[in-house]
């Protein structure tokens, strides 16, 4: 059986190497339940540094990185109030904590990390460098604000509270120059030149018509009552958790209004110096008015993502591209369940898939928030069971409540990371068992199709594939009902086809491919021939779709052979 085993893998590779998803189910990666051992901290630390048992407490913000390899969880332990904060960095199922309230911040003098700043509590650069900002305590307390650059093993401090900055404008009742630091920083992006993108406010010694800014390191970028925008109009704040941009700096985005004085058209949001949305113009290519955006991000390839609100208050995906979803579209194409007016999460990755998380017009209110990919099928919605103790089933009571806003991530590789509320039952509105961190492999697709040809005894053989179908997934290849003792020969094409063959068969797939596997079968007798194999597909398959179908040698039928039905394989990539 390991032979063929090979053989089916060699097989697979083959054909990768030349649709709708299914996901691999909700897999809790940590959670609040105290009685699971996903609610250990892992890695957490007492005063003295020194490894303590700890559970989680709460779960705020959650970023991953631009290849997907990385991500940083935001949440807090019940150590209390001077350990609980903490920086949780991990890759795929598993993490530890990289920083922690009470624990010394290096390259300081008596000084101890005290809370990490929300939303985005640490970004990428394209070398995988991090960069955060984090409020300290102990030591000098003047400088508690702090912006860092860590590559895994230096901690650089690049900018504090109370550090000059550089070009920016006063009033002119003020003096101009003498601007710090402030003690309240956002939207902070670490670029691949060393720099940190933030948005600031308040600025020491600056009138408040002058900021927020938006800075690169202590360099002023775009200041509100200062720098234009529109050709006529002058920047008149920015939201302090609404800029971003790419690493390389070739790219930027920001939320904020304008000195307008028609507060009715004022807010805007501007991707490369362009107003790409402004309160009170249509949103392009729609009818409708745009009013606000709620949260905005962009990839490092400058593709970017946004949800808001029109003047109305439906709801609107957009991205770079044009519109994706609004209120009043059907949730998957012909379903009857519509979206809803509350977008919670929308996002995406450089294939261009993406994930987007709303209510719903459903009539259930206790399962009417879903969470829909690339508008082909719904990932999982409220009320739906996910696996705490990781033994593949839903057999837990834990069931998902809610999901936090913004905090909802789609890799390349087709994994989706995101944090959700539960409770321990299907219906309900509380989340009585805490927060959790979740995470959905989404898989390819086995869909059968067209009739097979009967063989001896009348037997049709069945053609399937199981498992999650996707690179590096494990599936199970099974051939059942054929002649028990006889062998099969499965065929493989990239198209579906209805070609006459003797007796009565069809060969159901076309434009085949060299690929053909030759398999002994199991059993004795007609209907007795019955064949699984279990095998992964390689790590470094591409997402591609073909077909199959298996045909049986029978001397007992006129044809001499019986065929199965045809089956369309879409693998995830």
């Amino acid at each position: 059986m390991s032979s063929m085993k090979t053989i089916v893998h060699t097989t697979l590779l083959a054909l990768t190497s030349a649709t709708a998803f299914a996901a691999g189910g909700a897999k809790v990666i940590y959670s609040e339940i105290a009685t699971s051992a996903t609610s250990t901290v892992p890695g957490a630390l007492d005063a003295g540094g020194n490894p303590v048992s700890a559970q989680f407490a709460a779960m705020f913000d959650l970023v991953v990185n631009h290849d997907g390899s990385q991500w940083v969880l935001r949440s807090t332990n019940n150590l209390g109030t001077t350990l609980d904060n903490m920086l949780i960095l991990g890759s795929g199922n598993t993490g530890s904590v990289l920083f922690q309230d009470g624990q010394p911040v290096p390259n300081t003098a008596g000084e101890t990390f005290d809370f990490f700043d929300t939303v985005r509590p640490v970004t990428w650069d394209d070398n995988n460098r991090m960069g955060l900002s984090f409020r300290a305590k102990g030591g000098v307390t003047t400088d508690d604000e702090k912006l860092v650059i860590w590559d895994g093993t230096n901690f650089t401090i690049v900018m504090k509270q109370n550090d000059p900055y550089f070009g920016l404008i006063d009033i002119p009742t003020n003096v101009t120059g003498d601007e710090l630091v402030g003690n309240s920083i956002g939207s902070v992006q670490l670029l691949n030149s060393g720099l940190l993108s933030l948005v600031n406010t308040p600025i020491t010694n600056c009138s408040s018509f002058r900021y927020p800014a938006l800075m690169h390191t202590n360099t002023a970028f775009r200041q509100s009552g200062v720098s234009p925008i529109g050709g006529s109009d002058i920047w008149d704040s920015f939201v302090l958790d609404g800029a971003g941009g790419t690493p390389d700096g070739a790219h930027w985005y920001a939320e904020g209004d304008t000195e307008n004085t028609n507060t009715a058209i004022d807010a805007i949001f501007v991707v490369d110096d362009n107003i790409i949305l402004q309160e009170g113009s249509l949103i392009p290519g729609t009818a409708m008015v745009y009013a606000d955006v709620f949260h905005a991000r962009m990839l490092d390839d400058g593709q970017y993502y946004v949800r808001g609100d029109d003047s109305v208050d439906n709801d609107f995906a957009l991205r770079g591209d044009g519109m994706v979803v609004k209120t009043g579209d059907p949730i998957t194409a012909g379903n009857t369940e519509l979206w809803g007016v509350s977008f919670s999460n929308f996002s995406g990755n450089h294939q261009g898939d993406w994930i987007l998380v709303g209510s719903t017009n459903s009539a259930n209110t206790q399962a009417d928030t879903v969470m829909v990919y690339n508008g082909g099928s719904i990932l999982c919605r409220e009320g739906d069971p996910v696996d705490v103790d990781g033994n593949g089933l839903f057999d837990d009571n834990a069931f998902i409540n809610s999901f936090s806003p913004d905090d909802t991530h789609l890799t390349d590789s087709g994994d989706v990371f995101f944090i959700a509320g539960l409770r321990d039952t299907i219906s309900g509105t509380t989340s009585n068992l805490g927060d959790s961190m979740i995470r959905i492999e989404i898989c390819g697709s086995a869909t059968q199709y067209g009739t097979g040809c009967a063989g001896s005894g009348g037997f049709t053989p069945s053609l399937n594939l199981t498992g999650c179908a996707r690179a590096a997934g494990n599936v199970t290849l099974s051939v059942d009902d054929g002649l028990g003792g006889s062998f099969t020969v499965l065929m493989f094409g990239f198209g579906q086809g209805n070609i006459a063959m003797d007796g009565g068969c069809s060969l159901l797939i076309q434009t085949l491919t060299p690929a053909i596997l030759n398999l002994p079968l199991p059993g004795v007798g007609p209907g007795n021939g019955d064949l699984s194999i279990a095998t992964q597909i390689p790590g470094n398959a591409p997402s591609v779709t073909f077909t199959m179908q298996a045909f049986v040698a029978d001397p007992g039928v006129s044809q001499g052979f019986s065929n199965s039905n045809g089956l369309e394989v879409t693998i995830k990539g």
